[in-house]
């Protein structure tokens, strides 16, 4: 149906995309208007940027991992996976955005 992996992650950036608003939408309180701002750090705050990167994160694994596997025979194991992937990947975008943060948060 997607062919590859390439077009199994173009699936799942397609649904992380059009998904992106209702989560920022979501995360942010009704007196917060900053939709149009970059995400990071210092513009969201770190639990608002923990959440947002998160919740993103998962769901493009989660697209990722059953669009693969196409089965749910092994629910649990690929479940676990796509938690673990996701929390490794978290952790690289954690660091690089402290790495190439210039200002103090």
């Amino acid at each position: 149906m997607f062919y590859d992996t390439a077009g199994i992650h173009a699936a799942a950036c397609t649904l992380v995309g059009f998904s992106r608003p209702s989560i920022i939408k979501l995360l942010n309180s009704r007196d917060d208007n900053n939709l149009e701002s970059s995400p990071s750090i210092k513009n969201m705050g770190i639990l608002q940027f923990v959440s947002y990167c998160f919740i993103l994160i998962f769901i493009h694994h989660l697209v990722v991992f059953y669009l693969e596997i196409f089965r749910l025979n092994e629910f649990f194991t690929t479940l676990l996976r796509v938690f673990l992937s996701s929390v490794g990947t978290f952790g690289l975008i954690y660091t690089i955005q402290f790495l190439f943060n210039n200002s103090k948060v």
